[in-house]
């Protein structure tokens, strides 16, 4: 395997890992509420829903470089779908 095709399998499966963990983050926090009213708040493994944002938020800065890099190591394939799909 060359070191381009490497790079890029490595860097595809980092964004698909990254954008699982960061849908899971988010659904997490969706299904995790406080309890309002009574000052406490639900934890789930040990994790309050505030410290759920913050990693959500690591995740998402994650999958953010990791789609940024996957942009610039496919750009010639990018280019050329866009030019394929809109051509005249």
């Amino acid at each position: 395997m060359s070191k381009s095709r490497l790079s890029r399998s490595v860097v595809a499966v980092c964004l698909l890992i990254s954008g699982f963990l960061l849908t899971l983050t988010g659904l997490t926090m969706l299904f995790t509420h406080a309890d309002p009213g009574h000052g406490r708040q639900l934890m789930l493994i040990g994790m309050t829903r505030h410290q759920f944002y913050d990693i959500h938020i690591l995740f998402a800065l994650i999958t953010l470089l990791f789609g940024i890099i996957h942009i610039i190591i496919n750009w010639k394939a990018f280019i050329s779908s866009f030019r394929y799909l809109f051509k005249d």
